[in-house]
C-alpha cells in the first residue's frame, strides 16, 4: 500500500512539474492511443478512461497498413543505431567496419539483415498502400495531404535505402546505387543534385559522409516527420471507410483486446523478418572498385521501372525529355487529388479511374521487366 501511495505521489509530483499530458499525446498521435487524453482529469485517471474505451478496429486489413509501417519504421530505428555503434563512415575503413559487423560481432550478422530486410518491407508496404489509397479512392476530400503524405513516405524510405547501399561499400550495393542515382542527372532540374548528394563524380570520403549524414539523421527525422503528420491527420479524420464492408464493424476495447492484437502484429512482422534473415540473406560481396563499374550491375529494384523506362526509350528520345516527362508524371500522381475532385468513392463509379490504375501497374512491371532483362547479370562472388 506504501508504495503504491509512493508511486501515485511520483505520478502526481512530475504532474505538476513536467507536461505530462504533452509526452503522451505525442505517444498517441503514432497509433498507440486512438483517443485522446482529458488534460481536464489527472493524468492516471484520463489513461484508465482511454484503456477502457472502446475503438474502431483498425488492426486490421487494409487498414493495418500503417500500423505496420510505424512498426517497421521502429524497427529500423533501433537496428539503425545498433549497427551505427561499430559502422566507421570513412572511404577506407567503411567496408571493413560493416565486414567486422557481420562476421566478428556477436549477432552482428543478424541485425544487418534484419535491418535490410525491415528498409524492403517498408517500401513494398508504402507502395501496397498508396495503391490502395488510389483503389479505394481514400485520396478524395478531405483525405488531400495524407495521399501526398503517403506518397513522401514512400520517396524517403526510396531514398533511405540508396544511401544504405552506398554506405555498405561492396561492389554490388554500392555501384547499384551510384547507377540509381545516375538517372537524377538525366531529370531536368535535379542535374545539380548528383553533385548534391555524391559530393563528386567519383566514389570518394565527401561521398560516405554525406550518405552517412543523410541516411541516419535528415531522412529519419523527415520520415518521423511526414509520419506524424499523417497519424495525426488519419485521427483527426478518422479511419477511412472500406468500400466491400456494408456495415460498420463493432467497436472493441483498447486493452486489453486491440492491444494484444497490435502486440501480436508486432510479432508477426518480427516473424517475417527473421524468416527473411536466416532463409535469404543478402550476400556481402568484395570491396568496391571506384574505377571499374562491375558488368550487369543495376539499381535498386525500386528504381528499376524509371531505369527501364529510360533505357527503353533513350535511343529515339532525348534523356532529357524523358526526365521531363518523369517529372510531369510524378508531379501528376502527387497532386491527384487536386485533379480528380469528383466526391465519388464506388467502384462501380470509378471504372475510368480503375483503369487507368491497372494500365499504369502494367506499364510499371513491364518496364521493371525490361530493365531486369536489359542486361545479362553477371553473378558476382560471395566473400562469406
Amino acid at each position: 500500500m506504501e508504495e503504491n501511495k509512493e508511486k501515485r505521489g511520483l505520478i502526481s509530483w512530475l504532474e505538476k512539474r513536467i507536461n505530462l499530458f504533452e509526452l503522451f499525446s505525442i505517444i498517441s498521435s503514432f497509433g498507440l492511443f486512438y483517443s485522446e487524453l482529458d488534460s481536464k482529469k489527472p493524468l492516471k485517471e484520463a489513461v484508465k478512461e482511454v484503456l477502457e474505451k472502446r475503438v474502431p478496429p483498425y488492426a486490421r486489413w487494409p487498414q493495418i497498413l500503417g500500423i505496420i509501417t510505424i512498426i517497421l519504421f521502429f524497427f529500423q530505428v533501433l537496428t539503425g543505431i545498433l549497427l551505427a555503434f561499430y559502422y566507421v563512415p570513412s572511404l577506407n575503413e567503411s567496408y571493413n567496419s560493416v565486414k567486422f559487423i557481420i562476421r566478428d560481432t556477436h549477432f552482428g550478422w543478424f541485425i544487418h539483415q534484419i535491418h535490410y530486410w525491415g528498409s524492403n518491407l517498408l517500401i513494398i508496404i508504402l507502395i501496397i498502400r498508396v495503391i490502395r489509397f488510389y483503389y479505394h479512392g481514400v485520396y478524395k476530400s478531405p483525405r488531400e495531404l495524407l495521399w501526398i503524405f503517403g506518397i513522401t513516405l514512400l520517396v524517403l524510405s526510396m531514398v533511405q535505402a540508396f544511401f544504405g547501399n552506398i554506405l555498405i561499400m561492396d561492389e554490388n550495393k554500392c555501384w547499384s546505387s551510384i547507377r540509381g542515382i545516375e538517372i537524377i542527372r538525366n531529370i531536368p532540374g535535379l542535374n545539380w543534385a548528383y553533385l548534391f548528394l555524391m559530393g563528386s563524380y567519383d566514389i570518394n570520403q565527401q561521398t560516405i559522409i554525406r550518405a552517412y549524414f543523410f541516411h541516419i539523421s535528415l531522412l529519419p527525422l523527415l520520415f518521423l516527420i511526414f509520419l506524424y503528420l499523417n497519424i495525426s491527420g488519419i485521427r483527426k479524420l478518422g479511419l477511412s471507410e472500406i468500400p466491400w464492408e456494408t456495415k460498420k464493424r463493432k467497436e472493441i476495447p483498447f486493452y486489453p483486446h486491440h492491444f494484444f492484437n497490435l502486440l501480436i502484429l508486432l510479432f508477426i512482422i518480427f516473424g517475417i523478418l527473421v524468416t527473411f534473415s536466416v532463409l535469404f540473406p543478402t550476400p556481402f560481396y568484395k570491396p568496391v572498385d571506384p574505377s571499374f563499374t562491375p558488368p550487369g550491375i543495376l539499381p535498386g529494384w525500386f528504381f528499376l521501372p524509371i531505369y527501364g523506362f529510360f533505357e527503353l526509350f533513350f535511343k529515339i528520345i532525348p534523356k532529357y525529355i524523358l526526365g521531363l516527362i518523369s517529372v510531369i508524371i510524378f508531379f501528376l500522381i502527387l497532386f491527384l487529388p487536386f485533379i480528380d475532385r469528383k466526391e465519388v468513392r464506388i467502384f462501380k463509379e470509378r471504372i475510368v479511374a480503375i483503369f487507368i490504375g491497372a494500365i499504369f501497374l502494367i506499364m510499371i512491371g513491364l518496364f521493371t521487366f525490361f530493365g531486369v532483362h536489359k542486361e545479362i547479370s553477371i553473378p558476382l562472388r560471395n566473400i562469406f
